[in-house]
């Protein structure tokens, strides 16, 4: 988190799209998915 304020501060503001994080988890040879702490269940994506 420090390192991520201290760039926010310096005013760099990058961002990846939700496509391209999900790509690089599938091309990894992983399966994306996004779990959700209140119900605990598991959404995975398809692409």
């Amino acid at each position: 988190m420090l390192e991520e304020n201290v760039v926010r501060a310096a005013g760099v503001n990058y961002r990846v799209a939700l496509k391209e994080i999900l790509h690089c988890i599938s091309s990894a040879g992983f399966t994306p998915a996004r779990g959700l702490q209140i119900t605990g269940s598991l959404k995975s994506f398809s692409i």
